[in-house]
């Protein structure tokens, strides 16, 4: 039977990547820690546009740049939760880390939302939802994946 290339790409780097995962479990460790704070930074001004866009009728007192700092901001605090995590994940229970990373970013994203863009708790809840739903699945978590996938070819 002749090996294809694409057979030879998939022995190459998938079941070489299944191999490496098997010998060193945190072979991800590095691809992770190297690129995850590489692509949130990127995604920084994807984050700033989506806000100009749903606050697009206070655009004359909110310009890019305001928009820019409120992501910076949020990018920050989630960099800062990201790393309690990591210690509490030492502590307790991955699931419970999990729920706390969530419930802490989203409880701090509204409530500054709410402060910065100074609109009443509905719109503020309507555009946390659709601007972190929109964020999230088109934007976060395709980048997070291929960061995964990434390092599970290449690492």
């Amino acid at each position: 039977k002749k090996v294809t290339d694409t057979e030879a790409w998939i022995k190459q780097h998938v079941y070489a990547g299944i191999e490496r995962l098997g010998a060193n479990p945190a072979a991800l460790n590095e691809p992770l820690t190297t690129w995850i704070p590489r692509v949130l930074f990127l995604l920084l001004p994807v984050y700033a546009l989506l806000c100009a866009l749903f606050y697009w009728r206070q655009r004359r007192k909110f310009y890019l740049v305001d928009h820019l700092v409120f992501s910076l901001s949020v990018h920050t605090f989630t960099f800062v939760a990201l790393i309690v995590a990591v210690g509490l994940a030492q502590l307790v229970s991955g699931g419970t880390v999990f729920l706390f990373l969530l419930a802490s970013i989203g409880i701090y994203v509204l409530l500054s939302m709410r402060r910065f863009y100074e609109q009443s708790w509905f719109w503020t809840g309507v555009k946390f939802l659709s601007i972190s739903g929109i964020y999230t699945i088109f934007f976060l978590l395709p980048a997070l994946l291929a960061v995964i996938v990434y390092g599970f070819l290449y690492s």
